[in-house]
């Protein structure tokens, strides 16, 4: 399911490092979702001009334009992450893993399986690209590739204001 147009059009103004939130109908979409008990299976960071970064299934790491299908909620940082030096710090760790592969084999760690891979799923991305831009958004002790999309919202309302959601 996808936002109505009156949902779009109540769309707030994107600001570089707010979180996008989606979910899928597709298979793996769907057992990232059951497996995570969320109705999310996808997390792109925007960037501005349009443009969000990610690391999308069966693509990898880049650049991307902004899509609306399938996006289910909107989460802001709730410091001038985009304003300050941390935004560029995390921008600069993207340049270093941009056109890395998509850790199709990360995906066995939501099922408890840990084999060496040397991709990244998008939550594993999106953790270390606030972490590599000094605004952890979870745990240092958190394990190293467990955070899964829905985990986003579950982060302390200290950090992150949700700002939209289409339900």
């Amino acid at each position: 399911m996808n936002p109505t147009r009156e949902q779009i059009n109540n769309f707030p103004e994107l600001l570089p490092g707010d979180i996008l939130l989606y979910g899928g109908n597709d298979l793996v979409s769907r057992l990232i979702q059951f497996r995570t008990w969320s109705d999310v299976s996808h997390i792109e960071i925007y960037v501005g001009g349009g443009r969000s970064v990610a690391s999308r299934n069966g693509i990898g790491v880049n650049e991307y334009p902004l899509r609306i299908a399938g996006l289910r909620r909107a989460y802001r940082p709730k410091t001038d992450f985009w304003l300050d030096a941390n935004f560029d710090k995390a921008m600069a760790w993207f340049q270093t893993v941009k056109g890395t592969p998509y850790g199709w084999a990360d995906l066995a760690r939501f099922y408890l399986i840990d084999i060496p891979t040397r991709g990244l799923i998008c939550s594993e991305f999106g953790d270390l690209f606030f972490r590599n831009g000094g605004l952890p958004l979870f745990n240092t002790n958190y394990p190293e590739g467990a955070v899964c999309p829905g985990d986003n919202e579950k982060v302390s309302s200290l950090l992150l204001a949700q700002i939209w959601s289409w339900k």
